[in-house]
């Protein structure tokens, strides 16, 4: 069962996973309170699955 974390600052994770080839996957949804939702899916090194969620802040 993955385990989920609630994070903010997503660039910052997104970049660094890129720089250090840590490979995940992306999904965007738009929330019903119309709030974007970002959840970053990867898995840790004994193969347990993370999600990390963010609300992104409009632009």
């Amino acid at each position: 069962m993955p385990s989920a974390i609630s994070c903010h600052d997503e660039m910052v994770f997104i970049d660094r996973f890129k720089n250090l080839a840590v490979p995940f996957r992306q999904r965007e949804l738009a929330l019903p309170s119309g709030e974007q939702f970002l959840q970053l899916m990867l898995s840790d090194p004994t193969g347990l699955g993370v999600e990390l969620n963010f609300i992104v802040p409009p632009s």
